[in-house]
């Protein structure tokens, strides 16, 4: 009887360790996902938010100018719309805004005037106003167009139509999401500092992440220069 007890008691006693090793081994194998999972997370908000920034200067830089009555600039909720122009004078307008936590890019393409160069500002695709502001039925609207100066000049609907209020039909593409889903856009801060000499926009927003150890947030600051401004 002695001997049987004690091989009970044994058996108990591996049984017991065999319980706990199985234990320390699946709380270490969930740590070692958590740890992964949380690497996972952290390199998707590494690489999302450089991609975004690179992806707004790049608009920044090679666009004419402002689109100022589209464009929202606050430290925390901003709407930046750029027009750059090609040859033709044809208007590309690139909007990024951030909606529902996630940022988008949106484009708004209206088609210039080929046959008229750029530059042109007698005689071909537009006539400079007359004292009264006046136009003819050729050139129907006297506006002003911000890439040329303070000057007031007649447009046609091929010709910064949109801009200046005429009845184009731009072409929309469809708005695009530039962060992914899976992180919130906190913030989205933008500076106008084309009232000096530089012609740049400041941008600045926050993204976040959620994780098990609660929501992980990284800042991004940067400028660029208008450069198709000169």
């Amino acid at each position: 009887m002695k001997k049987k007890g004690m091989v009970l008691m044994e058996a108990v006693l591996y049984v017991t360790l065999f319980v706990i090793g199985i234990v320390i081994l699946g709380n270490l194998g969930l740590s070692l996902m958590r740890a992964s999972r949380e690497t996972s997370l952290t390199n998707t908000l590494s690489s999302a938010g450089p991609m975004a920034m690179n992806r707004i200067l790049l608009s920044i830089r090679d666009a004419n100018y402002l689109d100022i009555v589209n464009s929202k600039f606050s430290a925390t909720s901003g709407v930046l719309a750029l027009i750059t122009e090609d040859a033709s004078e044809a208007a590309t307008t690139t909007k990024f805004f951030a909606s529902s936590s996630v940022l988008y890019i949106q484009q708004i393409v209206t088609a210039g005037d080929p046959s008229n160069p750029q530059g042109d500002h007698t005689g071909g695709h537009h006539d400079a106003c007359n004292t009264n502001n006046d136009c003819n039925a050729n050139f129907p609207v006297c506006c002003s167009v911000p890439s040329h100066g303070p000057e007031k000049l007649c447009e046609t609907n091929a010709h910064h139509g949109a801009i200046c209020g005429l009845g184009v039909a731009p072409t929309t593409t469809p708005i695009v999401a530039i962060t992914p889903p899976n992180i919130s856009v906190l913030k989205f801060g933008l500076t106008n500092n084309s009232a000096t000499n530089s012609k740049s926009v400041s941008v600045e927003f926050l993204l976040g992440i959620k994780s098990g150890r609660g929501t992980t947030t990284v800042p991004y600051y940067s400028s660029a220069v208008l450069r198709g401004s000169y």
